[in-house]
């Protein structure tokens, strides 16, 4: 649902420049050069043996806030290890050149076999074509070969430039398999047996069956007077997959719900298999969660690279704890939501409010279970995913609960107190909880009273059991207990009501007397849904997205008839207050049900609903019912 954007400023992060320093420093190839050839030795990947030839070294000297960062450049920069990146820099114009050498040899240990051997050697030059004089062997069998880069660092505005929000112009990826072409530039792009790739987003994936000798240059674009500084990128091939790799279609992050300072998504089942459920439930957190402010976006060029996002990123966590302040981000691993399945959680809190972000996941591969392969791991880069849109809101009127012991499946924003509370929004969730689990309390004793037990023939229903009864009233319950909640002065909430408008605000003032006049005639919006709201919380005027109509049903379809538990037809004058019907198109959120992201999701994935409810049914005449 969209909400009104309001300008706000972020919160200055002198943690993100430190960071970004000590990145460059990390990666810089100066620290992995420092190990001896001898140290490294050869490699052997399913009979591909790989020479490795440090040659010259350079050593750079980053200062990643000025001109100066880009250092100096040698003709050589260092080796392309299987699955393992290489760093470089690039000047605005310039282009680095990588070459990989495949050969044919006897192996010795290869039981008198010849042996497929590659080399992988790195030839760095700036605007020429060093390598060309290496002769290509002639060979008819063909080997895979994964290249993929990342974009690291670009150049950045100079402040008070036109068009600040525009990205930089991106890296391109230019292959040849011609040793008499050598390393290709963009004038011989158009020039057969040479491939483009352009980076998209900072990230990019190449694949080819090698049976020459491959030149593989990075060339980085002219930029305009409004841009400063270089690019900072790495590369990597691989004999079985990508190092790096970024998966562009529907994403795998969820927007559950926001108020206005916290937001809560969450990944998708990480499985529907419950066999595994245990398995992924034990081995732990797999993203890395990235955040970006889209009033002052610093992801813009590169939200596909993984290296991209950490070294710019404001706020970003990973699994192990660490990441710029990673302390607003609590991540746990949750089987909440429909399903009961695995997935991961992601709580973040000290945001601004009225405010547009993006959040982004990474998947780096788990330690324990990771594929070594060469000197690396494969795809030890990461998988970015796409990134997920979600907003804030003004107003404290509504505050986000989860994690509640009874009531477990709300994950939503419910109406709140901030004067009452003092911001405390786990003992606003532990209210709620405890007054529904008082009248789950009272359901049971009336169910105690029902043939539950009876043998088959004599029972209420040969499809439904008690059992049955007791989860669809406890979804049912908890959803009308803990309405959600929508800011009062929403922009656009076609699908809410105004609820409580003659109250007051909790910090004591009211609505205008000519607002309040709209509704003066209107009982259903001078009130909340249940009088615990009003007594116990005290909110204030508010907007309540009203609970799916299917809940209500599926109660009457699953409990014994001797409970005489009923729900409004949709042409009762009570229903437009009470409940509302789904999207039938799913397209956007129309009602509220635990565990429905507001985040949009293709059919196939959305909660599954059963339109029999709606057949089923009939006039209710318990009253919290409504």
């Amino acid at each position: 649902m969209p909400f009104r954007l309001l300008r706000s400023q972020p919160a200055p992060s002198l943690a993100a420049a430190i960071s970004t320093l000590l990145f460059i420093l990390a990666v810089s190839p100066a620290v992995a050069v420092a190990e001896s050839a001898a140290n490294i030795g050869s490699t052997n990947l399913d009979g591909y043996k790989l020479d490795l030839d440090l040659g010259d070294t350079y050593e750079p000297s980053f200062a990643p806030f000025d001109s100066s960062y880009l250092g100096k450049r040698a003709n050589v920069i260092g080796p392309l290890v299987n699955n393992v990146p290489s760093t470089s820099n690039l000047k605005p114009g310039e282009a680095a050149c990588y070459q990989i050498k495949k050969t044919i040899a006897t192996d010795s240990q290869a039981s008198g076999t010849n042996a497929r051997r590659f080399d992988l050697a790195v030839e760095a030059a700036t605007n020429s074509s060093a390598g060309a004089g290496i002769l290509a062997r002639q060979d008819s069998q063909k080997l895979s070969i994964f290249l993929s880069a990342n974009t690291c660092l670009q150049p950045w505005r100079v402040p008070g430039a036109d068009k600040a929000d525009m990205e930089p112009p991106q890296l391109t990826l230019l292959i040849s398999n011609s040793s008499q072409l050598g390393c290709p530039d963009l004038s011989m792009q158009d020039t057969p047996n040479i491939q483009k790739q352009t980076f998209e987003g900072g990230a990019v994936m190449f694949s080819t069956n090698m049976t020459e000798d491959l030149f593989i240059s990075v060339q980085a674009p002219n930029v305009s007077s409004s841009y400063q500084g270089g690019y900072f990128f790495e590369l990597a091939a691989s004999t079985q997959d990508y190092y790096h790799r970024y998966v562009g279609k529907e994403g795998q992050l969820l927007w559950l719900d926001s108020d206005a300072s916290s937001a809560l998504l969450v990944s998708k089942n990480l499985t529907i298999n419950m066999d595994e459920s245990k398995r992924i439930m034990e081995q732990g957190m797999q993203y890395q969660f990235y955040i970006d402010n889209e009033l002052f976006p610093r992801l813009l060029g590169i939200e596909h690279s993984t290296c991209g996002l950490k070294t710019n990123a404001q706020i970003y966590a990973t699994p192990n704890g660490t990441g710029n302040l990673n302390q607003l981000v609590h991540m746990t691993m949750t089987t909440r939501g429909p399903g009961g399945f695995p997935k991961q959680q992601f709580f973040i809190t000290g945001l601004n409010d009225t405010t547009e972000y993006r959040g982004i996941i990474v998947q780096t591969p788990n330690a324990t279970v990771a594929k070594r392969d060469g000197e690396g791991i494969v795809g030890g880069g990461g998988t970015v995913f796409t990134s997920t849109a979600f907003n804030t809101v003004s107003g404290t009127s509504c505050k986000m609960v989860t994690d509640l012991d009874f009531c477990d499946e709300i994950q939503y924003a419910v109406p709140g107190n901030v004067e009452k509370f003092q911001g405390n929004d786990s003992i606003l969730g532990q209210t709620y909880d405890d007054y529904a689990k008082t009248m789950y309390d009272n359901f049971e004793k009336v169910l105690m009273l029902m043939q539950c037990e009876a043998p088959s023939t004599k029972r209420y229903s040969l499809m439904k059991t008690c059992d049955d009864c007791r989860r669809a009233y406890k979804k049912w319950l908890c959803t009308v207990v803990m309405p959600r909640c929508e800011d009062y002065a929403a922009a656009d909430a076609p699908h809410s009501i105004v609820r409580n408008a003659g109250q007051p605000f909790p910090n004591g003032t009211r609505l205008p007397a000519a607002e309040l006049a709209l509704y003066a005639g209107i009982p259903a919006s001078n009130t909340s849904r249940n009088n615990f709201i009003d007594e116990t919380i005290a909110p204030g005027p508010y907007r309540e997205l009203l609970p799916c109509d299917d809940l209500c049903y599926e109660v009457v379809q699953s409990c014994p008839a001797a409970m005489q538990l009923s729900c409004p037809l949709r042409k009762n004058r009570e229903y437009p207050s009470s409940y509302a019907r789904r999207d039938p198109d799913n397209l956007e959120v129309t009602c509220n049900y635990p565990g429905e992201p507001r985040t949009r999701v293709s059919a196939a994935a959305g909660v599954v609903w059963n339109a029999a409810f709606v057949s089923a049914a009939i006039l209710l005449s318990v009253g919290l019912l409504w």
